[in-house]
């Protein structure tokens, strides 16, 4: 049968028609993705600002190293560019930036906020617009304890930190036959200091019968002078100083100590903070000597097999910064690395199916997909989003290095234990 004129160009115009369709379909109706905005908030400016700038290079380094390798395979290779905020520690800066990255920066993830007493609330307006949220570095156990569904956390929580800091003593008083039970527990007074001391607290009297805090301090922030303080504290007599501090006022204590030549037989920093990097260091010099800090990760580390294969990241990290990493930038840079692979394992920008993506993320460590640095095992986040895999050591401060003395599996060197008091010194 032959077809009229009439039908034949109908059936060319509806295969034209059809054939169109598709093609828009498959190269118009989905748009290229080019960029996943990752919001990210930090103290920037005030108090914690040194912490926050640390914060931000280990997401910068981590942003750069994703990109290089391609990007997100799964969107195409759609790079991650970073939005910064700054929160300058104050938590209502914080929850107003959260909003403004979201509702006008249009960000698609979140991660940040360094201090616990900002991720809090940041933590509540990402779970009211149901955008992910990856915590970096904040430890408040109460981060991953509110029943939220996209929050997330691969390091660890304030609790563990105080857990791990009554095994450390307890194991070193063992180790050396040392009788140093007295405690003095001093902190700063927003939610990373209350729930450090808390963590403490709860485990010693769980974890070491017959040790006694003889005394408990806290302190603003913003404190200018710490030496009324450290007066007190000098006058409680105790074995150990617990010391849960950001880097000024870390330094401004110990200044305080030398200045009334009191120097207990040992100081610990607790949860990993001011004590634990760089400035600390420099803003000391040799008083900072045999201070021993929790930390979950400093160069040391890398001497392991299970993690030289990263040596590699902390080079590029102190050529770009002229340091080397440390806890804070380790932790960032790594849990940076956990988000972009929910990213990739969701193909999508949809919030939902990128929550589902973190919510469902168990891996062995180390991992080929992931550059994660931390000297876990293992990072799960299927209950609370809260990785219960995780790994804290201590350091020690010699000869201007932190250098990892506990647990044994970690430790590179002999601890100096007790510490020189400031005579013994020189």
């Amino acid at each position: 049968m032959r077809l009229s004129k009439p039908v034949l160009a109908a059936i060319v115009i509806a295969i034209v028609v059809i054939a169109g369709a598709v093609i828009y379909k498959a190269f118009i109706a989905k748009p290229v993705v080019k960029e996943v905005k990752v919001g990210v908030i930090l103290p920037l400016t005030g108090p914690a600002s040194k912490e926050g700038w640390i914060a931000r290079h280990g997401i910068e380094l981590a942003i750069e190293h994703i990109n290089r390798q391609g990007g997100v395979k799964s969107l195409g290779g759609a790079k991650l560019v970073p939005i910064f905020a700054d929160s300058a520690g104050k938590p209502e800066v914080g929850m107003a930036e959260a909003e403004r990255l979201i509702t006008v920066e249009k960000v698609h993830v979140l991660t940040g906020c360094y201090q616990s007493a900002v991720t809090l609330p940041v933590a509540g307006v990402a779970e009211k617009y149901k955008i992910p949220f990856m915590v970096a570095d904040a430890i408040s156990d109460k981060i991953t304890e509110q029943g939220y569904k996209y929050v997330f956390r691969v390091h660890g929580k304030a609790s563990w930190y105080g857990r791990d800091a009554v095994k450390f003593i307890v194991d070193m008083n063992k180790k050396y036959g040392t009788d140093f039970k007295k405690i003095a527990l001093v902190y700063e007074d927003d939610e990373f200091g209350k729930s450090s001391a808390e963590g403490f607290k709860k485990y010693l009297k769980q974890l070491a019968p017959g040790y006694e805090i003889v005394i408990e301090e806290s302190y603003p922030l913003a404190a200018a002078d710490l030496t009324p303080l450290v007066t007190k504290v000098k006058a409680a007599d105790p074995d150990v100083v617990v010391h849960v501090a950001y880097v000024s006022d870390a330094i401004l204590f110990f200044r305080a100590m030398k200045t009334l030549n009191w120097c207990p037989k040992v100081y610990l920093g607790l949860g990993a903070a001011g004590q634990a990097h760089h400035d600390f260091i420099k803003g000391l010099g040799k008083d900072a000597e045999y201070v021993f800090t929790q930390t979950e990760w400093q160069p040391d580390l890398l001497l392991s097999p299970k993690l030289k294969g990263f040596k590699w990241v902390n080079d590029e990290y102190r050529q770009k910064y002229g340091e080397d990493m440390v806890g804070i930038s380790a932790d960032c840079y790594s849990s940076t690395w956990v988000l972009y692979y929910a990213i990739e394992k969701a193909g999508s920008l949809d919030p939902d199916k990128i929550r589902d993506a973190l919510a469902s993320i168990v891996m062995d460590l180390p991992s080929k997909e992931v550059n994660v640095i931390l000297p876990y095992t293992k990072i799960d986040l299927t209950s609370e989003g809260q990785n219960p895999h995780t790994a804290i050591c201590v350091a020690q401060i010699l000869e201007g290095k932190f250098r990892i003395v506990w647990p044994v599996e970690f430790a590179t060197v002999e601890a100096k234990w007790p510490i020189p008091s400031w005579e013994e010194r020189g």
